[in-house]
């Protein structure tokens, strides 16, 4: 991503620790910034012209993660491409969403955190709903992942970093807008 998303360098890394064995580490620059869930939990509210310039800023953000390309979706491998398992490939349209969330919430027994019923109406909804996807028709993009108020930094109404991408892979921008509008 170069200079275009802001984000701390990488100053040093390495898979020796001794503090904690096996744990691999890295050190980065320091950036000056809160996270922006810190905005959302102090009582002072953004005036329009406030929310404006950090929308934009984050609006660029995004935008520069997603000029990023690929061939295809799914998660990347250590070469940061997408992996050739097909395991790893993501269907990115309404049915392999709706195959997703069956398969994490059916199969994997993530059901219990939602419940039953609150379960059963998310799919009713996806099966109504998501074929919407069937319409992006650019490549796949770099998706951060968890782009969400904890892993982006800001100062004065404007992105100062964008952290922590290790759930990045190649998908739909709308998979990161949803993650910044979701509660914290």
């Amino acid at each position: 991503l170069g200079t275009t998303v802001p984000q701390p360098a990488f100053l040093y890394s390495s898979i020796e620790n001794s503090v904690l064995p096996k744990t691999p580490f890295i050190i980065m620059e320091y950036i000056e910034g809160e996270c922006l869930e810190e905005l959302d939990k102090r009582d002072e509210t953004l005036c329009p012209e406030r929310t404006q310039v950090l929308g934009e800023s984050l609006g660029r953000a995004l935008a520069a993660i997603h000029k990023v390309r690929f061939l295809q979706s799914g998660f990347l491998n250590e070469r940061l491409v997408v992996d050739e398992n097909p395991e790893s490939q993501i269907a990115m349209n309404g049915r392999g969403l709706s195959q997703f969330a069956e398969k994490i919430l059916i199969e994997d027994g993530a059901i219990e955190r939602l419940g039953k019923g609150l379960t059963h109406r998310f799919l009713a909804y996806l099966e109504e709903e998501a074929e919407q996807l069937d319409t992006y028709k650019d490549l796949p993009c770099l998706c951060h992942g968890d782009f969400g108020s904890s892993n982006i930094l800001v100062k004065d109404d404007r992105v100062t970093a964008v952290l922590d991408f290790e759930f990045a892979f190649s998908g739909l921008p709308f998979c990161d807008l949803g993650n910044l509008l979701r509660p914290p």
